[in-house]
């Protein structure tokens, strides 16, 4: 009998005690806080270091390559640039180059241009900024259409400015728009003159003209802020517009 009770006691202590040699197979503690909370921590722990390790060795391994990266996207910009100003610099080679023309006819005393074709060829070169082509002259109340205030607007207010409106930059591009306006609207009032110191004045008005067209080129190309050797390279891709003043009576151009 009391065998047999002895046997019963420890059946039933082995039965309490299985719960807590199981949880302990499982790792979990005797007071039930599981023990892979803490192998857990340390683990998630070393992962994130892991992985931030990683995120910087990605970074230094990237940096030279998005550096590498931009000078590209520079290049390609600043190209823009550039055709942007041979472009806006364009006409003013244009305009000189025309001015030079008449310039030798009118001293050519083999050429004659009656009033209505002196008239023309000054509206051709200078642009339309004196009075406008009859196709243009119903259009002149309503809009801008002196090239050179287009090209002014362009440069100071369009896609390609890059000064506010107040800075000195887009002051001289104004400043020198006006002189060449003045210039030409004296050049043809002296045209139009039958005066017999003509020549003499005709000579110093189309002087005034060339340096004014050459005062607005630079300023054309200082509001696009390029270093030297590019300004450099947009003076040498429209040299029409930079050319010494002197050379306007030698210019064999024809336009």
């Amino acid at each position: 009998m009391r065998a047999s009770t002895t046997s019963r006691v420890a059946r039933v202590r082995a039965a309490r005690a299985a719960p807590a040699r199981r949880a302990r197979r499982r790792g979990v503690a005797r007071g039930g806080e599981p023990s892979t909370t803490t192998t857990t921590t340390t683990t998630t722990t070393t992962s994130t270091r892991r992985d931030a390790l990683r995120a910087i060795a990605l970074a230094t391994a990237l940096a030279p390559a998005l550096a590498a990266r931009a000078n590209p996207l520079d290049a390609v910009a600043d190209a823009r640039r550039a055709a942007n100003a041979r472009f806006l610099l364009g006409p003013i080679a244009l305009a000189r180059g025309r001015l030079a023309a008449l310039r030798r006819e009118l001293d050519d005393a083999r050429e004659t241009l009656d009033d209505a074709a002196l008239r023309e060829r000054l509206t051709s070169a200078t642009l339309d900024c004196t009075r406008p082509r009859d196709s243009l002259e119903m259009y002149s109340n309503a809009r801008e259409v002196c090239t050179l205030a287009i090209l002014a607007r362009s440069a100071t207010l369009g896609p390609a400015a890059r000064n506010p409106p107040e800075s000195r930059e887009s002051a001289d591009v104004s400043r020198t728009l006006d002189a060449c306006r003045a210039a030409f609207d004296a050049l043809e009032r002296v045209v139009a003159s039958s005066s017999a110191s003509v020549e003499r004045e005709r000579d110093a008005a189309f002087d005034a003209c060339d340096a004014a067209l050459l005062e607005f080129a630079r300023a054309l190309l200082a509001c696009f802020r390029f270093d030297v050797a590019t300004a450099r390279d947009a003076t040498a891709a429209v040299p029409g517009a930079f050319a010494d003043p002197s050379a306007s009576r030698r210019s064999s151009a024809s336009f």
